[in-house]
């Protein structure tokens, strides 16, 4: 009897470090690691308390429930085991939230990780097991009556009302993405966005105005395979730029939002800010978003409050030509009379780069950097007469920038990456201007370029006045005033909670 106890105590102590394998190296080993004693030991007692719930939940469970049971810490292992092998990473309920807003890349992420989406699979099935062995050693032989079996479905429970009430982290990875997700599902409406409380100074200089925010194009391939396409038009080149975020919609957020870059800080809530499109329709222009990532719903964690303030919301995936076909729709608005601001989100060469151009256009075994840069090359080709031919440039100033870099090697993170790479911050900034007023910006003085400032330049074009425009961050005739950039976690579940942000080195 001792020996099987013994065994199925040391079966469910091996199941919950299979399942928490993250939670322990990261919450535990890394705090040894830095003498960091007493944080290691709460942390240790956390899990230690769940764990002991865990089991007795996994005993005493009548049986038509411990299934549900099973179902559950296998899911949440499987989501905890499988972000932690792409990423590096333990889960929290910030980056749950942005792993969300990425479900429209969810087929092309799982078909690059496929390695690590099955490993966690069957690292978690092994964890399973062995709750299952633990259950089959360790429970009575008869069924345990009434009362006796609830005392497992409150085990359940318990410790997370008790983990809520106390703010102690970490929670199990047995049960922290179904928790996660009751959460989010019971977080506070986000608040309204505030209100634009200046009126332009002046007449718009531009009565179209454009933002073209391409995906996963890093500076270097702008300047070899899409530049040279732009250049018949005459744009105005800004060089690299630094991107507000590696991640694509933190990246959204931030250029949507307006963010003061000299105040921001931990508890900057770029939720409540007026945001680009409310100073858009303050100055008389219509506002559309046009998705060509898209064939239906809004990505890039624009909440409510933003979205009543869109005018037109045009989805336009279209297969490999997605951005042509959204050059066609945008040049059509551009030759339409009446002030628009159109904001774009590009198809570009989103990874999988082979899923943006044609099967047999290069070999499937060609090296990865030529894949990625074949992808950037087809998805601008032809994209810049689409967009520009018949317009009239003295009416119309287009941005173009990505949303991200990518740092193009085998074996690693493309971009998102835990501790980023310097490439997945460096984007291209290029514009194309009003002949009147391009001169200045031909000679900008020296410095770095952020998106932040991409933002105020428009609020000037849109004839705002430039000492309001630059309480954002300076124009882009001159270096930013502060380069910042944005972790996943952009936005605060509810009113106070920190935000993910940094300084750039």
């Amino acid at each position: 009897m001792i020996a099987k106890v013994t065994v199925g105590l040391c079966a469910f102590a091996a199941a919950y470090a299979v399942i928490n394998w993250y939670m322990l190296i990261h919450g535990i080993l890394y705090r040894l690691a830095v003498a960091d004693y007493v944080t290691a030991a709460t942390r240790f007692g956390v899990l230690a308390l769940q764990a002991a719930c865990l089991l007795v939940a996994t005993v005493l469970l009548p049986r038509r429930y411990v299934g549900l049971l099973f179902g559950l810490a296998f899911a949440s292992a499987w989501l905890n085991l499988g972000y932690g092998l792409i990423l590096d990473e333990v889960i929290d309920p910030g980056q749950l939230s942005w792993l969300i807003s990425e479900t429209g890349q969810a087929s092309a992420a799982a078909r690059e990780f496929v390695m690590p989406v099955i490993g966690g699979m069957l690292v978690s099935l092994l964890g399973i097991a062995l709750l299952y062995a633990s259950r089959k050693l360790l429970r009575p032989h008869t069924e345990p009556i009434g009362y006796i079996g609830w005392i497992g479905g409150a085990a359940l429970v318990l410790p997370v009302l008790a983990l809520d009430l106390t703010s102690q982290k970490p929670v199990g990875a047995e049960r922290n993405g179904y928790v996660y997700l009751a959460q989010l599902a019971t977080a506070e409406a986000p608040p309204e966005r505030g209100q634009v409380e200046v009126r332009p100074a002046a007449p718009p200089v531009a009565e179209k105005i454009v933002w073209l925010i391409d995906e996963s194009i890093v500076h270097s391939s702008f300047v070899k395979r899409v530049l040279p396409m732009a250049m018949p038009f005459d744009p105005v080149d800004f060089g690299e730029a630094h991107a507000f975020s590696n991640c694509s919609s933190p990246s959204n957020v931030a250029l949507r939002s307006g963010v003061d870059v000299v105040r921001a800080n931990p508890k900057t809530d770029l939720r409540r800010t007026p945001s680009i499109w409310g100073y858009a329709r303050e100055a008389g222009f219509r506002t559309t978003l046009i998705d060509a990532q898209s064939s239906g719903p809004l990505q890039n964690l624009i909440l409510p409050p933003e979205r009543s303030l869109i005018d037109r919301f045009v989805p336009a995936k279209n297969g490999l030509k997605s951005d042509i076909r959204a050059a066609e729709r945008i040049n059509a608005l551009l030759r339409a009379p009446g002030r628009d601001f159109i904001y774009v989100v590009l198809n570009g060469a989103h990874f999988q780069y082979r899923d943006n151009y044609p099967k047999g256009l290069v070999p499937d075994n060609a090296p990865i950097a030529l894949k990625y840069e074949t992808a950037v090359r087809y998805s601008k080709d032809g994209f810049f007469p689409a967009l520009l031919t018949g317009v009239d440039r003295d009416r119309v100033a287009v941005f173009y920038t990505s949303d991200h870099g990518q740092n193009v090697a085998s074996g690693v993170v493309p971009h998102c990456s835990v501790e980023p790479n310097p490439k997945e911050f460096s984007v291209p900034l290029m514009a194309f201007l009003p002949p009147a007023i391009t001169e200045p910006y031909r000679s900008p003085a020296p410095g770095k370029r952020s998106h932040s400032q991409i933002f105020p330049t428009s609020l000037e074009l849109m004839g705002y006045a430039r000492t309001h425009a630059e309480t954002f961050d300076a124009d882009l005739k001159r270096p930013s005033k502060r380069i910042i950039w944005f972790g996943r976690n952009v936005t605060p579940l509810k009113s106070g909670d920190p935000i993910d942000l940094h300084d750039a080195p």
